[in-house]
């Protein structure tokens, strides 16, 4: 038996979840292992684990993601090496990858989705919620103000210059009427000339 000193009243209890809020992240490829699943050992997992970087409040927490590039159900099989290719290719991987250490490193942009928990009909627990990666992209298309699922659109700032297109700012603006301005008199409508008095008749021979 060995000694201990643990003051377990000046120690927050662990919550019992490791699962990281739905949204936006940033992660670090930080562990690639391939190999055999435990029920199948014809299979293959790619099993990474990624280490979060942005938004800065969730910086260093861990995510866990397993992707079944050869599986005896085809379903599994064909959704894990659709998965892997979207990671491969978040990160600039497209041709063929030679080595699952090629992932190692890479940065790459998640949204991170929390998949409720699944019972029975008798009501018995058969998965416990977790985490899901919902798509990938390259880690440059990370925006500061896109850090949770929700996209906030603010109101324009007090004072601010509205966001007016170029081509409209440029254009001048019509001058305005004072309003005790009299409307300018309506134009006279031309009159016809009259028409040149008709020739007289020549006169018929007696007539001279």
């Amino acid at each position: 038996m060995a000694r201990l000193s643990f003051n377990v009243a000046a120690t927050d209890p662990a919550s019992g979840s490791d699962l990281l809020p739905g949204g936006m992240y940033i992660f670090r490829i930080e562990k690639v292992e391939t190999g055999p699943t435990q029920r199948d050992p014809d299979s293959e997992r790619v099993a990474c684990t990624f280490t979060a970087v942005k938004p800065d409040g969730m910086k260093g927490r861990k995510m866990f993601v397993g992707f079944n590039t050869r599986n005896s159900n085809p379903q599994a099989e064909r959704i894990g090496q659709s998965e892997l290719a979207a990671l491969a290719a978040a990160v600039g991987i497209r041709e063929t990858m030679q080595d699952d250490q090629e992932l190692v490193g890479k940065f790459f942009l998640a949204r991170v989705g929390v998949r409720p928990q699944k019972k029975d009909a008798a009501g018995n627990v058969i998965s416990e919620e977790q985490n899901n990666i919902k798509k990938y992209a390259p880690a440059n298309q990370w925006d500061e103000a896109t850090m949770n699922v929700a996209v906030v659109e603010h109101a324009p700032t007090a004072g601010a210059a509205p966001n007016v297109p170029a081509w409209a700012a440029a254009a001048p603006a019509p001058a305005a009427v004072p309003p005790f301005a009299a409307p300018a008199p309506a134009a006279a409508p031309a009159v016809a000339a009259p028409p040149p008095p008709p020739p007289a008749p020549a006169k018929m021979p007696w007539e001279k």
